[in-house]
């Protein structure tokens, strides 16, 4: 995962089943996780407060909000923008629960679906 032109394939399955291991490049796996959810919100056109999720992230996992911006959130909407069929009705609906919840601080502590 440390490569920033990954096969659609091996981003949908990690976005999918978590990016852990070395896969998750030394970061807190459910830091991955809002990672790539902020990513992917970028992707499919939904709005949020960024700001607010980049402070509440430094908050949680320490780092300024640009670290979290550049190695995090622009890695991930970078993947996600690549797949055509990346916004499906399945993950804006998850994405409409979960970044409220980014909002507010509140952070998957083990990859799974807040």
């Amino acid at each position: 995962m440390t490569d920033y032109k990954i096969t659609a394939e091996a981003y949908e399955y990690h976005y999918k089943n978590g990016f852990t291991g070395v896969d998750a490049m030394g970061w807190d796996s459910g830091l991955q996780y809002a990672w790539s959810r902020a990513g992917a919100a970028l992707t499919c056109n939904i709005e949020y407060k960024k700001d607010r999720v980049l402070s509440e992230m430094s908050k949680k996992y320490g780092n300024p909000p640009i670290i979290h911006e550049i190695n995090g959130v622009s890695f991930h909407h970078a993947q996600s923008k690549r797949i055509k069929s990346f916004c499906t009705k399945e993950r804006i609906d998850e994405l409409e629960m979960v970044i409220p919840k980014l909002e507010r601080g509140e952070f998957s502590e083990n990859n799974e679906l807040l």
